[in-house]
């Protein structure tokens, strides 16, 4: 990611209702070029609240009501090569696509990649586990710069781009189910969704199925309140 914030591009990252995001916030706060972090407009009023308490008020939080203008800002900021990033689990109201998750078929928003493209910034999936001990280990997925291709291909490739962030997903879900911060039906049928619910109770996997394309950016102790 700094490789390609210094070279003037911007950088979308997308993450998940995964871990800390107050965490992996602070990581963040080694790059010196202004953030912007999406967020539903129900949930504002508290996430803003913790982003103005940051004792380093570098984030922009910007809520999104599922319109098609919410992607102007963002587009926006992405030239100006700066970094935003964005929710890869939940649609918001946005265009979506049907990929295999954990067994079933489950929904995954597709206008981070548009956007990305429209942009010509970089895209990264990136997510936070909680570890024992109180520390925190970062994982990010190679860098990757989406291109939409001719129209008549395009729907085939959006759909390549959202299974690809649910496998990531789902390779550092497996660490920890119960960190995947998921409070509605996320398989829409209903046979599949108890049968998932039911593997992921399971126990904890080892390491061993964590993606070997993911890499460990940092640890850090959970932080103090």
């Amino acid at each position: 990611m700094r490789a390609a914030v210094a070279g003037g591009r911007g950088v979308l990252l997308l993450t998940a209702h995964l871990g800390n995001w107050e965490a992996a916030g602070q990581l963040l706060m080694r790059v010196d070029v202004p953030i912007t972090i999406t967020g539903f407009d129900r949930e504002t009023p508290e996430i803003r609240a913790l982003l103005e308490s940051a004792p380093q008020k570098k984030f922009k939080l910007l809520p999104l009501t599922g319109g098609p203008t919410d992607a102007i800002p963002l587009v926006a900021a992405l030239r100006r090569g700066e970094v935003v990033a964005m929710l890869g689990d939940r649609a918001y109201g946005s265009p979506t696509v049907r990929v295999p998750f954990f067994g079933g078929m489950a929904s995954f928003p597709i206008g981070a990649y548009v956007m990305a493209s429209i942009a010509g910034a970089a895209m990264m999936h990136v997510f936070s586990h909680r570890e024992p001990g109180g520390r925190y280990r970062f994982f990010g997925f190679p860098a990757h710069h989406p291109q939409l291709p001719a129209h008549h291909e395009r729907d085939a490739y959006l759909k390549i781009c959202a299974a690809n962030f649910a496998r990531d997903l789902e390779s550092i879900l497996k660490l920890d189910p119960l960190q995947w911060y998921n409070f509605f039906p996320f398989w829409e049928d209903e046979e599949t969704a108890a049968q998932t619910t039911a593997r992921l109770a399971e126990p904890k996997r080892s390491e061993g199925g964590i993606s070997p394309r993911a890499s460990q950016l940092s640890s850090h102790p959970t932080p103090t309140k």
